[in-house]
């Protein structure tokens, strides 16, 4: 009977601490569970949105949503794209990295001006139940807009000696011609040493079709590239043309050519 009574007491006593834990426990879920950040994707994609706008002279800096003083300082210290272009900087889409539930975000912008692509990327941090843009990285201007290279001027002379030596090397090594091409003594000692790109080149016996001339004239020397077809393989390889009394001939293969 003393026993019965001493496992009622017990349960008695139990009961409210029992049921005291789980009202403790139930409630930390829910403080737990209301914690939980939303995905930032919303957030991100609009302040890309009104970024971009700023970007094309349409929105003011202090419009930018969701986003720190320093964000919007950051803004206004990049700048807009040129005049020329403002207006039509088109809106490419937005590259978001994110887990959903953690508190730190990033994306990726992208653009385009004509040809033009522009990219800026920004952070994004979730306090007191709301994601702000905590940092950006405008677009490079001074590279996006910088003008292209003005196009290479090469006389005549030194294409026609680069397309003429392309083709004769090229139908050497493929044994289409017996006859080495010719040059200066250095590029002939490479030849006869087996010390040039196309060295151990299968006889096919095909002749060799040029497919492309890339040259970089510096002076009195003329560094070449050079892709030919012959049959069904593709050869590509470099050499040096210098200028000998106004006559432009092969001088060497450049010491990198495989």
């Amino acid at each position: 009977m003393r026993g019965r009574r001493r496992e009622l007491l017990i349960v008695i006593v139990l009961l409210p601490v029992l049921g005291g834990l789980a009202l403790i426990s139930m409630r930390g879920k829910a403080s737990s569970a209301s914690t939980v950040a939303p995905s930032a994707r919303p957030a991100a994609s609009a302040f890309a949105s009104a970024y971009i706008s700023f970007l094309n002279g349409r929105l003011a800096v202090a419009a930018l949503p969701d986003a720190t003083a320093a964000v919007r300082a950051l803004a206004s210290s990049g700048g807009r794209v040129p005049a020329a272009y403002q207006g039509k900087l088109v809106f490419g889409g937005v590259r978001f990295s994110g887990v959903l539930g953690a508190k730190r975000a990033g994306a990726g912008l992208i653009a385009r001006a004509g040809s033009h692509t522009l990219e800026a990327s920004i952070a994004l941090a979730y306090a007191a139940g709301r994601w702000q843009v905590t940092t950006l990285v405008p677009p490079d201007f001074s590279t996006v807009f910088s003008p292209a290279n003005p196009p290479v001027s090469v006389s005549p002379a030194v294409r026609a000696a680069a397309r003429s030596f392309a083709l004769a090397y090229a139908d050497y090594r493929t044994g289409a011609s017996a006859r080495p091409p010719a040059g200066l003594p250095a590029i002939e000692h490479q030849l006869a040493a087996g010390q040039d790109p196309l060295a151990g080149t299968a006889h096919s016996r095909a002749a060799a079709r040029l497919l492309r001339l890339q040259m970089l004239p510096q002076g009195q020397l003329t560094a070449v590239d050079a892709v030919l077809e012959a049959g069904s393989s593709r050869l590509s390889f470099g050499f040096i043309l210098q200028d000998e009394g106004g006559r432009w001939q092969a001088s060497s293969f450049p010491l990198s050519s495989p």
